[in-house]
């Protein structure tokens, strides 16, 4: 689980689950809460937390 934006209240929790299938594949499950509806920029805010929380997943 990664938390930020408290501190501008504005908190945003991204959880992230692996699950196994099968001895070679695992599904990777990405829950993220905290974005208000009527933020404008909100689609925005989730594109960029999108390339950071790929970033963690696959990261060299």
């Amino acid at each position: 689980m990664f938390s930020w934006g408290e501190e501008q209240n504005e908190e945003t929790i991204v959880t992230i689950t692996l699950k196994q299938l099968d001895n070679k594949s695992t599904i990777i499950e990405v829950n993220e809460s905290g974005l208000k509806e009527e933020d404008p920029e909100a689609v925005n805010k989730m594109m960029g937390q999108k390339k950071q929380v790929y970033k963690v997943l696959f990261r060299k």
